[in-house]
């Protein structure tokens, strides 16, 4: 069994709708609901994947993400944006983000971007 996929989204309903897709796909899951929870939670259970919404409370996603990279620079993060953030989510990448998503999810392009953020935290 692989790693579980860390979801962080402050809104309920996406963070279920993720997980519920992820775990079809075959995915353990984990949730964190701000940025705070989410370090927190990676620092008791190192996920292999993190699905990081960037409007988050207490700690916000890119400041997660910057953590992230300075603490676990090979952990795949794929950023979750609306389409009215992509802007956001091209600054993500540049923060070092593996991949981006946005809402709502395509299912099709979920599964692409779990593979791909898998098979770059093989390669490392």
């Amino acid at each position: 069994m692989s790693s579980p996929v860390l979801v962080v989204d402050d809104d309920p309903d996406i963070a279920t709708i993720l997980c519920d897709r992820l775990r079809t796909m075959g995915h353990e899951t984990l949730t964190a609901h701000d940025g705070q929870a989410a370090l927190l939670l990676l620092e008791q259970e190192l996920p292999g994947r993190v699905f990081l919404d960037l409007v988050i409370p207490k700690i916000n996603g890119i400041e997660v993400l910057r953590r992230i990279r300075k603490e676990w620079p090979d952990l795949p993060v794929i950023v979750m944006t609306a389409y009215g953030t992509i802007s956001r989510a091209v600054e993500a990448m540049k923060e070092g983000a593996t991949d981006f998503i946005t809402k709502p999810f395509d299912t099709d392009h979920l599964k692409i971007v779990t593979e791909k953020a898998l098979e770059r935290r093989i390669e490392t």
